[in-house]
């Protein structure tokens, strides 16, 4: 900060005062003589030019670095992260303003020329250069949370009052012989600058600022799998690298310092949950799942009653096949409710197990979490009855369980550590150690889980008595593994803090990407997304929500675009999800309004994990799920709302109206046979059982169209295929149909079929008809043939392509015009090898100047046409009428091509 005038004080002699006097009193008056206002672009004020001393215009150099630091830092928040190029920049603009700001006051004492303009340019240049600058440096690499940008803005609002107060003052600070201040008061704010600059330069240099995490892609399935910090795999690297780890069962040094490690983990586990180490024990598996078996394995031996939520996961559904007393789903929270106020104890009943996610998988909603010390309270003491197993696999990614209070704990806690940390891939099981009584009893022994095992002569074996996990552990643990979580909980507190802190930005994040993609909707009104929420569940409330959102597409007609297709495009455009199941069999069902058999008809129709097949009967056989985690950022939901608004919002179609029911209500199952009517609403979900059986003649090989006098009805509830003639019915299971002898799949030209072999069922038939035959099934059709599999789901684009190949390069050249646009954190799209759309190649092989240019002549004309359309709001003129007839699908483009203006203006 250089004062290059002052006042002097009343001291100093008059000589030094009236020269100085004089100077501004003359810069003072040729700036009130410019009658016009003051301007840097008129060169006709000569006055006003002349009021400019060299000193002003250096410092006015000052006030040019510290924008250009702020564009920098601008430019450096809209690029990829990972070029640091105009973040040096930023840094390098400063120093220069600092450079300027110390001449500016140099040549003015130098030349003995004083300036009014020069004290005021000063100041306002210093806020800019060194004020605002280095708050918008901060921001970009990376400080922008709430708490940071309040102590960002409070840092500009001290540089401005510093200035204004020295601005004040300045007149009553003694002077040296030139004029200058003798001294300052309070800390000068470039040397703020100077100092926090250099700061953030050295962690830059240092490589800090992605040092911890891995980007180029946007990354959006922290529900699967969080990203790992860098920091912690070097950390991690180091430890394996400086010291020698043992099998934890041996007694050599490593051994002791691999069992050291061990249990330090073990300890470090239970701090990060806030359990004491007196109450909870903490039981090491390979993931989530192992835990849950663990469980299992020990009330199994036992005999136990089993009930869960329907949000559990696949891996706590699975356990109700070794429940020997019964199990029960619960439907509803409501249903959880009124079992926990009815039930009586009855120590006759035997061990009850309950199962819950404290976070579905599918959609993120969370269940009550006092649900545990409720179910326990009819047996809490050393008798105890009723158990409770929570799955926090889902939950743990943004959350944390406080378990300070072990009465409201629930009794057994499974858990992934990747999910919270990235790695190691290494599970857990928190147990209680009031329910070791119900642990105690399994069968199965492994080694080191026994203190002593006899094979010759008879059989003796005794577990491990002394902790809980001793006797629950198979084998030896995955010590590296703990060893590198020991590394990771470490990092994730220097990382991120508080869990309140991960837990809050990520519910922020995930309630503007809820808001923002349920407002999405065609032209023709209708909703773009579906989402699939629980009532009980408000997108912002950690309580009721994590961050997970899961949806399915609908386009303009009201058919739902195949989540194959949009994973596919996703992925090309540089995001990474999940879609399908995701192995939530009751939420799918619930949110998916699918009843127990059109999931039979769904695996019988060939619907398979991971299988590609998307619809059938008109309903999406899964979702697409996004989930949030801790490094997740407000450009990554930004970038991925915009993808949808892209490609799946339809805009040129506003007279398309969703499609309705068909008039059709009949369907023949059997050929040949009278139809039988089906319920308008249902006709989709029993089409598939149009003609797909019919009777064959052995001998002739040829079908027997004798069977009008049948009677033939689908019961879905039964699950049977009833025929009826004249008294006589024979009903056959849905779901029993023949084993195909390949894999050939029916295709719109042939139909494959198999023959059943029950002599019961040919038998009645051959007696019925008079001659000898047999009932044949038809096989389902290939998906890949349908013609939704081959079209683009793009909003407007209707482009076919020959096969699944041909359709997966025409949505890399719609990534390729998204990433042209959008290339925040997204991998370079591959090399095309459809034909470029014909907009596209007119610019093709220009420089990009030169389609800048392009570009604005574009904006001109439409800036144009609006205006145009203002003056006549009827009229349309040859160009708006042009654009809008070449809107809408058209199968006979040629591959790769976009039909619509709205996706040519993404070129």
């Amino acid at each position: 900060m250089s004062r290059r005038a002052g006042t002097t004080t009343a001291g100093q002699e008059e000589t030094e005062v009236k020269p100085q006097n004089n100077a501004q009193e003359k810069q003072a008056m040729l700036l009130a003589q410019d009658t016009g206002h003051f301007s840097m672009i008129r060169y006709t004020s000569i006055q006003a030019w002349v009021a400019l001393h060299l000193a002003d215009l250096i410092t006015e150099m000052n006030g040019f670095c510290g924008f250009m630091s702020v564009l920098s830092s601008m430019r450096y928040c809209l690029s990829d992260p990972q070029d640091l190029t105009n973040l040096w920049f930023a840094f390098f603009f400063m120093p220069f303003g600092l450079f300027f700001d110390f001449f500016d006051g140099k040549v003015a004492r130098w030349r003995k020329k004083s300036s009014l303009m020069g004290q005021e340019l000063d100041s306002l240049a210093d806020l800019v250069s060194f004020g605002v600058a280095p708050a918008a440096v901060g921001f970009a690499v990376g400080f922008r949370t709430t708490v940071d940008t309040f102590f960002l803005s409070y840092y500009v609002l001290c540089g401005l009052t510093r200035l204004a107060r020295f601005n004040v003052t300045v007149a009553m600070l003694p002077k040296d012989k030139t004029g200058k201040s003798k001294y300052f008061e309070g800390t000068p704010i470039p040397f703020a600058c100077l100092t926090g600059s250099s700061i953030l330069a050295t962690f830059t240099w240092m490589g800090l600022i992605h040092n911890s995490i891995p980007l180029a892609t946007t990354y959006l399935d922290h529900a699967g799998t969080t990203l790992y910090a860098k920091s912690f795999i070097d950390a991690y690297h180091r430890d394996l690298t400086s010291n020698l780890y043992g099998n934890p069962h041996s007694e050599s040094p490593a051994s002791w310092l691999a069992t050291e490690r061990v249990e330090d983990a073990r300890l470090a586990v239970l701090d990060y949950f806030h359990a004491c180490p007196e109450e909870f024990d903490v039981v090491f598996t390979a993931n989530a799942t192992g835990a849950i078996k663990v469980v299992s394995d020990c009330f199994r031996d036992q005999g136990f009653w089993y009930g869960f939520h329907k949000d559990c996961h696949n891996s706590l559904v699975g356990v109700r096949e070794v429940a020997t007393k019964g199990s029960r789903c619960f439907t509803s929270d409501t249903e959880i409710e009124e079992w926990i106020s009815q039930r009586t104890p009855s120590p006759s009943a035997g061990l009850r197990l309950f199962a819950y996610p404290a976070q579905s998988n599918m959609t993120g909603y969370r269940p009550p979490l006092e649900w545990p010390q409720r179910i326990r309270s009819p047996h809490s003491g050393s008798d105890q009855l009723n158990f409770v197993l929570l799955d926090a696999a889902s939950y743990l990614t943004t959350g944390r369980l406080d378990l300070t209070d072990s009465e409201q704990a629930p009794d057994f806690i499974s858990m992934s550590f990747y999910k919270i940390f990235g790695y190691p891939d290494l599970g857990a099981l928190i147990v209680k150690k009031s329910a070791r009584d119900a642990l105690s009893r399994r069968k199965y022994f492994a080694g080191g889980t026994v203190d002593m095992v006899t094979v010759i002569g008879g059989a003796f074996h005794m577990f491990k008595g002394t902790n809980i996990h001793d006797f629950l552990e198979d084998g030896t643990v995955p010590f590296h593994n703990i060893v590198a979580l020991r590394h990771a909980i470490q990092a994730q507190n220097q990382l991120f803090g508080s869990a309140a802190t991960i837990s809050n930005h990520a519910a922020c994040l995930s309630k503007w990407l809820f808001d923002e993609l349920s407002h999405l909707r065609h032209a023709n009104g209708e909703p773009v997304v579906i989402m699939h929420k629980d009532e009980g569940a408000t997108y912002g409330d950690t309580q009721t929500q994590g961050p997970i959102i899961a949806f399915n597409i609908k386009k303009a007609d009201g058919t739902i675009v195949w989540k194959s297709h949009f994973e596919t495009l996703a992925i090309a455009s540089g995001f990474q999800l999940r879609t399908g199941g995701v192995c939530n069999p009751g939420g799918i069902a619930s949110m998916l309004t699918l009843k127990h058999w059109e999931l039979r008809r769904n695996y019988e129709e060939g619907a398979r994990c991971g299988d590609g097949i998307d619809v059938i009967g008109a309903k999406s056989t899964g979702i697409i799920r996004v989930s949030l985690g801790a490094m997740s950022t407000h450009g990554d939901v930004e970038r991925f709302a915009n993808f949808v608004r892209s490609f799946f919002v339809d805009t040129t179609s506003p007279h398309t109206s969703p499609t309705t029911c068909v008039a059709v209500t009949n369907i023949s199952a059997l050929e040949g046979c009278p139809p039988m009517t089906v319920d308008p609403s249902e006709y989709a979900a029993y089409q598939v059982w149009d003609r797909r059986w019919f009777i064959l003649d052995p001998a002739t090989g040829e079908k027997i169209d004798k069977v009008k006098d049948f009677g033939v009805k689908i019961d879905v509830q039964t699950g049977e295929l009833v025929l009826k003639y004249g008294d006589g019915r024979l009903a056959i299971g849905l779901w029993d149909v023949p084993s195909p002898t390949d894999d050939r799949l029916s295709t719109p030209s042939e139909r494959i079929f198999d023959t059943y072999d029950d002599s019961t069922i040919n038998d009645w038939l051959s007696e019925r008809i008079g001659v000898e035959c047999k009932l044949c099934y038809y096989r389902p059709q290939d998906p890949a043939l349908l013609p939704e599999a081959t079209t683009c789901a793009v909003a407007s684009c209707g482009w076919r392509g020959a096969d699944k190949t041909d359709l997966g390069h025409h949505y890399k050249w719609h990534a390729e015009t998204f990433l042209a646009t959008r290339p925040f954190g997204a991998p370079k799209a591959a090399p095309l090898v459809t034909t470029p759309a014909p907009r596209r190649a007119k610019y093709q092989g220009q420089s990009a100047t030169a389609r800048r240019c392009c570009w604005l002549l574009n904006l001109k004309s439409v800036f144009e046409r609006s205006r145009a359309k203002k003056s006549h709001p009827h009229k349309l003129d040859s160009a708006s009428v042009s654009e809008k007839s070449t809107t809408g699908p058209a199968s006979t483009s040629p591959p790769g091509s976009i039909v619509g203006t709205k996706h040519e203006e993404n070129y």
